[in-house]
């Protein structure tokens, strides 16, 4: 006869739980959702959007389906096709009707919610209010109109890496992170924000007027600046780097202080690096 897990062996077991799997047997079994709130939570990847979020590999959307996905359950319905299955004419018939309502999560599972009133902030509050450890390794709120979001009070979070992009970057004034942020990714040079002064990484996408924008990544604190897709020529991305170097040997920078730029041109890099040597009487090493 099988007995009842032990409670330390129950929190053992919802450790190595999908997290996914953990929010929706705690929404609708309240011995296992008081346990689960005490178990550390571990997320890959969390993606806030204002119309739906995504978990590792499974989005949370409030847009009701087409057809009817009516359950038993007492909060979400899955709905998602298995891909891998179906037939070519039955893949080219979904295929079409996606495109049609401008769906791209083909691999992903979709679960709609059956409450008419959720939203991202609903949400956000079922899935980590009253937990007490939460650890997060890309945050994704790029997308997102961060006015309408609202995270649970007295949330603490670890986060390894947050993506912010266009976001006004004050709309996460209430979140409160454990440590600071590893790496934070940009799109634009908006900067003044406690996140992303303390992070270790900045890295930031598609730079434009890198000159007249040197001196502001010059004099940024991190330890490692990263530029994605910097758009320049080979001359002027040569004057940027010059200028970041002088500003860092002016200030004293400690050794350890690396700058990445990643131009889309590939001729000349050569020269770039020589005249560089050249001028700091340094040397050209590989990563």
């Amino acid at each position: 006869m099988s007995r009842p897990l032990t409670y330390q062996s129950s929190q053992a077991v919802i450790k190595y739980m999908n997290p996914n799997k953990r929010f929706q047997v705690s929404q609708c079994c309240p011995e296992f959702h008081r346990v689960d709130k005490i178990v550390p939570l571990k997320l890959e990847f969390l993606r806030v959007v204002d119309e739906k979020t995504t978990i590792n590999n499974c989005t949370y959307q409030w847009e009701p389906p087409e057809e009817d996905t009516s359950s038993d359950d007492s909060f979400l319905s899955e709905h998602w096709i298995d891909l891998d299955t179906m037939q070519e004419a039955e893949f080219e018939k979904l295929r079409n009707a996606l495109m049609n309502r401008k769906k791209t999560n083909w691999k992903h599972k979709t679960m709609y919610s059956r409450d008419p009133n959720m939203n991202v902030t609903k949400l956000l509050g079922l899935m980590l209010e009253g937990r007490k450890d939460v650890h997060i390794k890309c945050l994704d709120v790029s997308k997102a109109f961060t006015s309408l979001i609202s995270w649970p009070p007295s949330l603490k979070l670890e986060v390894e890496e947050i993506s912010v992009g266009w976001l006004n970057i004050n709309g996460l004034d209430d979140l409160v992170l454990t440590k600071p942020v590893e790496v934070v990714h940009k799109s634009h040079l908006h900067l003044d924000h406690p996140i992303i002064r303390n992070s270790k990484k900045l890295v930031l996408s598609n730079l434009r007027y890198v000159f007249e924008n040197g001196p502001i990544v010059a004099r940024m604190p991190h330890q490692w600046i990263h530029i994605d897709r910097i758009q320049a020529n080979k001359q002027e991305l040569l004057q940027f780097i010059r200028l970041v170097i002088r500003e860092w040997k002016s200030a004293k920078r400690e050794p350890g202080t690396r700058l990445y730029a990643c131009s889309s041109f590939i001729s000349g890099v050569s020269e770039i690096l020589k005249s560089i040597v050249e001028e700091f009487q340094g040397e050209s090493v590989s990563d």
